[in-house]
């Protein structure tokens, strides 16, 4: 797995905005290759949370040399306590099976700040598994971090992955959606601006939808895209310009791009050749102690008439 410029980039952010010492653990052990240009902005997405010397030590290594220095990563950006689980111990990583619940299976029952998903998950055969372990290794409210392949990663691993799914594994289990994006492996992104977080099911009435409780303003219609509504905006940061599109755009099909549709215009505004791969990264926070629930794609929910299988997904 390849902690890339993007990585880099995410995990200084989440540092700079973090009060006090931090720990994490990461699926699969990870081989480091981000970039100069990334590495001169750190210090200031970290402020003084930052360990110059550590870090210098890290940015004087050629390339080759910084390969197993993910973890010396971490500790220059201010966290305590780091680990990785992966099938081998390389890099010093914990071998187990992550097709495994690590929990039951091992009695690993530790929990942590942080939790990254950073290039491993399509890997591994069992998602579900992937997901449950995931939240298991997290603390009440600590956060999530998946960073995978979206498109143009063809036979890279099992499984990509489409932004819709981190919402709808959000509102099963009560998280609050952080942060998405769509984004290269150099650190451009399309962001989704989410204006409050929204961690129940999306419901209508009157016109006006509610969610998590909060009346979030009147809509026409009540319209509902899956689990994004309407009135959120996307903030598209790549290349250093701010646009904006609805998010009836953002969750548009785009399986015939050759239609003008605004996402697919984004997506190759990403690449910087044209079949460059294109990752999509959600930044989830884990709200409530409880077990880990599948979800279901939003749009589909509400044609269940099985009572059942409602409450299941309700």
């Amino acid at each position: 797995m390849t902690f890339n410029p993007l990585a880099g980039k995410l995990i200084a952010q989440i540092s700079g905005q973090a009060e006090g010492g931090l720990s994490v653990v990461e699926l699969g052990n990870q081989t480091f290759t981000v970039s100069d240009k990334i590495l001169e902005q750190v210090p200031g997405w970290v402020g003084g949370r930052i360990d110059k010397i550590r870090f210098k030590n890290i940015q004087t290594l050629d390339a080759l040399c910084r390969k197993n220095k993910v973890a010396d990563y971490y500790r220059a950006l201010g966290f305590e306590e780091y680990t990785s689980i992966d099938v081998n111990d390389k890099f010093g990583s914990l071998a187990m099976d992550l097709n495994e619940n690590l929990k039951t299976h091992y009695g690993f029952e530790k929990e942590y700040d942080l939790v990254t998903n950073n290039g491993t998950g399509e890997h591994i055969f069992d998602q579900a598994m992937v997901f449950r372990n995931i939240h298991q290794l997290a603390k009440q409210g600590g956060l999530m971090l998946h960073v995978m392949p979206f498109l143009h990663w063809e036979n890279h691993g099992f499984y990509n992955y489409n932004p819709i799914l981190y919402m709808d594994v959000a509102e099963a289990n009560h998280y609050e959606v952080v942060r998405l994006s769509i984004a290269n492996r150099w650190g451009d992104e399309v962001l989704v601006a989410l204006e409050s977080p929204v961690n129940k099911r999306t419901q209508a009435d009157n016109g006006k939808v509610v969610a998590g409780g909060s009346w979030l303003g009147t809509i026409p219609g009540a319209a509902v895209v899956g689990q994004f509504i309407q009135h959120l905006q996307i903030v598209v940061s790549s290349w250093g310009k701010s646009k904006e599109l609805s998010v009836q755009e953002f969750c548009e099909n785009i399986k015939y791009p050759g239609k003008g549709l605004r996402l697919a215009a984004e997506i190759r505004g990403l690449q910087k050749n044209r079949w460059d791969n294109i990752l999509v990264t959600a930044l989830l926070r884990k709200q409530r102690k409880e077990s880990f629930r599948y979800p279901i794609q939003g749009k589909y929910f509400q044609d269940i008439k099985d009572v059942t299988i409602e409450k299941r997904y309700a």
